[in-house]
């Protein structure tokens, strides 16, 4: 998940709120229909699409990328001072915000019956850290924000070698992580205990760093489209680099892909498109079709608090549903999705509002100081 950053680019804030919007999408739709039975009879059109093309993962994908596009380029200045602005930036960006949803997903659960608060996992999730802590995240899509951690490291290391802002740096070590990811992908063994020890994101963590620095090269590319990189007496256009690089991350899904198509094992297909149509839906809406109506930008402004409430926001209706009002559990699912996304979009604002602006501000302060 990205968090907004100054210097914004419009139509990019836009990208980012659709890329909300089908994480919100998704995951509503496969709730209800799983959680409401009624709600089948009267069509699931909503959700197959949902769930076959996957618009979690491809909402996630798309975060990924815009993760590198904003964030490689924030890290700026002296060495040791831009680190520490951007660390500082980091924190006062995530962890309010978070910590304020962390808050409203334990007074659901205080109310849901059967389900207890485990106060080692709360602690454990406080500083987004769930590996190092073993603990489970609170809420599933939790999860990404670890690989946002993970990525800012992975930066901040770049910056301080000197190596961030140089394009051929960013490609060779992005390539690196696409061939440990494959080399690791043999090591069945490896692979099985990473998913236990560390968590199951943490076995395509290596692939989706390389995605986001392929985010951050295509930035280069972006505010330079002549810009060149030399290699001796050769001169490369960066777009070269984009494209090869783009081309070896995709090598991956690609081959599984023909395995499946081979095979006739179409419904393992959907584990990989939303990476081909995320990476192709962020291309073409950065380039080609540039949104930049303020609806959609202020979208991608509480994306962030979009990303981290809808959860909170649908299983609290849900739960309303399903103990006070069960003859409310049979209409369509589309009136559910409406609601939800409705209700998540008005509490994400106030977020926003009282939380993450005033959280910025603060961080600005703290970096001047």
């Amino acid at each position: 998940m990205i968090v907004p950053t100054s210097g914004r680019i419009d139509h990019i804030d836009s990208i980012r709120g659709f890329a909300a919007l089908l994480v919100v999408f998704h995951h509503v739709t496969e709730t209800f229909v799983r959680q409401l039975p009624r709600v089948e009879a009267l069509g699931t059109g909503l959700h197959d699409v949902a769930f076959e093309l996957n618009f979690g993962r491809m909402g996630v994908v798309v975060f990924f990328i815009i993760s590198g596009f904003v964030i490689c380029p924030s890290l700026k200045g002296g060495r040791m001072d831009g680190a520490r602005n951007f660390f500082v930036s980091r924190f006062f960006r995530l962890y309010p915000a978070f910590w304020t949803i962390i808050v409203l997903a334990l007074l659901l659960r205080y109310m849901w019956p059967g389900r207890p608060i485990d106060i080692e996992q709360v602690l454990g999730n406080l500083p987004m850290l769930y590996s190092v802590f073993q603990v489970k995240p609170l809420l599933g899509l939790f999860w990404t924000l670890e690989v946002e951690l993970a990525f800012y490291l992975l930066c901040v290391l770049l910056f301080l070698c000197g190596g961030l802002h140089r394009p051929l740096v960013l490609f060779f070590v992005s390539l690196g992580l696409v061939i440990a990811f494959r080399l690791m992908l043999a090591q069945h063994e490896l692979m099985r205990s990473i998913g236990q020890e560390l968590g199951p994101h943490w076995r395509l963590m290596l692939w989706h760093l390389a995605l986001m620095l392929w985010g951050g090269l295509f930035r280069m590319w972006y505010d330079n489209r002549d810009r060149v990189v030399s290699v001796g007496s050769i001169k490369i256009p960066i777009i070269v680099l984009v494209v090869v690089l783009m081309m070896v991350i995709l090598i991956h899904p690609v081959a599984y892909t023909y395995q499946w198509v081979a095979s006739g094992k179409y419904q393992h297909l959907r584990q990989f498109i939303p990476y081909f149509l995320g990476i192709a839906l962020f291309v073409i809406f950065a380039l080609h079709i540039k949104i930049k109506a303020a609806v959609f930008v202020w979208l991608g402004a509480v994306s962030y608090s979009l990303y981290l409430v809808h959860p909170v926001v649908f299983h609290s209706l849900l739960f309303t549903i399903k103990r006070y009002y069960p003859q409310w559990g049979g209409m369509h699912l589309s009136v559910y999705l409406l609601v939800s996304v409705a209700l998540s979009l008005a509490l994400s604002g106030l977020v926003y509002r009282i939380v993450e602006k005033p959280a910025i501000r603060l961080g600005r302060n703290f970096r001047r100081s």
